[in-house]
């Protein structure tokens, strides 16, 4: 796990030396145990890569990156982990000539134990459909020295992040933070004001944009090279070499549903052990929920042992995990942590994590929390449970989304539905309410554009009183138009919620977060339910195997959970959550008030702090307390990066 950067294009050496010093600074916590970077030997080629290293496998030297190919004279730098590296391995080391004959030949013999190598000898051996062969987390820039270009590449689903711009003086740059391009001293540019009115509609930036003019994410499941051997460089059209819908479409393997359950153990049993494969200390973020659960079941009885579970719980919280996670673990095993936050921590903690977001986002505090609590534990390896939800149906909304798509598609319902929301601003639920389930059933029947509205944080009207100067962006929440989405209006409705929940929150939210957070700890986060093969049997298996109503909840998981261990199954989910409404309300109100006239003189907002604050300590007030704070979150991300 790693930070990475590239400059490509014309630069004078000392705006370069300058710019790579920033570089290395601005990336300094994703890779505290070593730097390097690497210029191209032939000037004409204008290539410079930056590297900071937080060493998992292999932390010898001999696996420092950038990494040379001795054969071939690639070179790569690489933020993730392939977690079939070995099996890539024995299949260069079987296609390699039993005896080298030439110069070329002398280096085709592994000169470390890392994952990296085995991409650049992949790559040498199979070009750029060494991509389709990987499953694993990862961003990389490798310089193909033969062919004069530069190829950019990121995982299949987007756990690593990779963003890109072009700089002030044409050329392109690459890194891993929003943060890296923006301080590398080469871009120039502003906030984009339409990516504020997206952070209101979601709570976050959706890719491809992101927060800065001109800086994109670079796609998931694609790669593109950048040809060298031109005068201008520019980032070719991106391949995709894995689909997402083509997934759900898959065959199961023939055999009965019990075959299928076997199947699937043995599947996610062979991937956590692959997950668990580290030369540092491994953990797992263990709640009392069935996704967490099932990753500790799956852990093989010879790993068990020197596995580190780990549980945080707030002191003041009328409910914790804590109990059942550690029955959990004595059960399976496996050494137990609590960590039980004061107040006190929380607070502090929170300052931290804002501090150290990528991007302004509602979420992913609590994740820093987590990971900075183990990490003081000793572990720099944790997996986690994110992406089951996603895959097994285990959002509420699944169910209800999916049964409203299918009245609506009912001839003329559709109409007497939109026509009954005037009269809910009447009842209780009042007018915002009323205003969301609009929204809803405007978006009805297309299941994207309602999962986004599912997922929307500030209505048109809200914003509109927020930011009036809402109209240089669209305020719909409009579903993210990729080739994935596009090809899955066949596929069940269910599936179609799946794939935008995994296009969607996932992407754009979840995985972001758990990057920047882990990160800012040294801190390596694997998420197990998100390995390509494992997503490939979970998207083709049929609904009604994996969320069946109103018997257990994700069976397939649940299947996977030993008898001793069953008080997990079909309990309500409790995972560890911040007190939003107590902290703006109490200790962090002059921050967001500080926060609020960041937004409105800087950026037109008109926000009205104290009658914002009024009533976050109520009950029932989380959901308001929560957008009240992505409010702060923004606010305070500007201001603290002067934007």
């Amino acid at each position: 796990m790693c930070g990475i950067a590239g400059i490509v294009g014309d630069a004078n050496p000392s705006e370069l030396a300058e710019a790579t010093d920033r570089l290395l600074r601005s990336l300094a916590h994703r890779g505290p145990d070593s730097q390097g970077t690497w210029s191209a030997s032939r000037a004409q080629d204008r290539l410079r890569l930056v590297h900071t290293r937080l060493a998992i496998i292999d932390l010898s030297p001999a696996a420092a990156q950038p990494m040379a190919d001795p054969a071939t004279g690639n070179v790569i730098v690489f933020n993730g982990e392939i977690y079939n590296f070995r099996e890539l391995r024995r299949d260069i080391e079987a296609a390699r000539p039993a005896r080298p004959a030439g110069p070329a030949e002398r280096g085709a013999a592994f000169f470390s134990k890392s994952d990296t190598e085995v991409l650049l000898r992949g790559y040498a051996l199979w070009g750029e459909s060494l991509f389709s062969r990987l499953d694993g987390m990862f961003a990389l820039l490798l310089y193909d020295h033969g062919g004069r270009k530069l190829i950019v590449a990121r995982d299949h689903v987007g756990i690593k992040p990779l963003y890109y711009a072009r700089t002030a003086s044409g050329g392109l740059l690459f890194a891993s933070e929003v943060r890296a391009i923006k301080n590398s001293g080469l871009w120039s540019g502003s906030v984009r004001a339409e990516s504020l009115g997206d952070y209101l509609v979601s709570g976050a930036v959706r890719e491809p944009y992101t927060i800065l003019t001109g800086v994109y994410a670079f796609p998931p499941a694609h790669y593109a090279v950048v040809d060298l051997a031109v005068p201008g460089p520019e980032l070719g059209q991106a391949v995709c070499y894995w689909d997402v819908a083509a997934a759900c479409r898959g065959e199961l393997p023939a055999g009965s549903s019990r075959s299928l359950e076997t199947d699937h153990a043995g599947l996610l049993a062979a991937t956590v052990e692959d997950q668990l494969v580290a030369d540092v200390p491994v953990g797992i973020f263990l709640s009392a929920g069935i996704d967490s659960t099932a990753l500790a079941e799956a852990a093989p009885l010879s790993v068990r042992p020197r596995l580190h579970a780990f549980t945080v719980s707030r002191r003041s919280a009328g409910v914790s995990e804590a109990r059942l996670a550690a029955l959990t673990a004595a059960n399976l095993g496996i050494r137990h942590t609590v960590c039980d936050l004061s107040e006190e921590d929380v607070l502090a903690w929170t300052r931290e994590g804002l501090a150290a977001m990528d991007q302004p986002s509602h979420d992913g505090v609590n994740v820093f929390l987590v990971s900075k609590a183990s990490k003081q534990t000793g572990i720099i390896v944790a997996l986690c449970g994110a992406g089951a939800d996603e895959l097994h149906g285990g959002y509420g909304h699944f169910a209800t989304l999916a049964g409203l798509a299918a009245a609506a598609r009912v001839p003329g319902l559709l109409p007497l539905m939109r026509a009954v929301v005037p009269a809910m601003a009447n009842l209780r639920a009042g007018r915002a309410m009323a205003d969301r389930a609009g929204l809803l059933l405007s978006a009805a029947p297309d299941i994207a554009a309602m999962v986004a509205e599912k997922r929307r944080f500030f209505t048109p009207g809200q914003i509109a009183a927020l930011w009036p100067d809402h109209g240089r962006f669209r305020d719909r929440a409009e579903a993210e138009q990729t080739s994935q989405t596009g090809r899955a209006g066949a596929l069940p409705l269910l599936s179609q919620i799946s794939l935008a929940e995994i296009s969607g929150y996932l992407k754009n939210t979840l995985l972001r977060d758990a990057d920047w957070a882990a990160m800012a700890n040294h801190q390596e986060l694997r998420v197990p339910y998100l390995g390509k093969a494992y997503m490939e049997l979970v998207l083709s298996v049929p609904w009604r195997l994996k969320a069946r109503q109103g018997k257990i909840n994700k069976p397939l998981l649940a299947g996977v959970i030993s008898g001793q261990n069953r008080h997990v199954i079909n309990r309500p989910k409790t995972g560890f959550e911040l007190d939003y409404g107590l902290m703006l309300t109490g200790p962090l109100r002059g921050e967001f008030v500080q926060a609020a006239a960041t937004l409105n003189s800087g950026y037109g907002f008109t926000l009205k702090p104290e009658t914002m604050l009024r009533g976050l300590g109520d009950p029932g007030a989380d959901k308001l307390a929560r957008r009240v704070f992505a409010l702060y979150a923004l606010g305070s991300y500007l201001s603290r990066h002067g934007l």
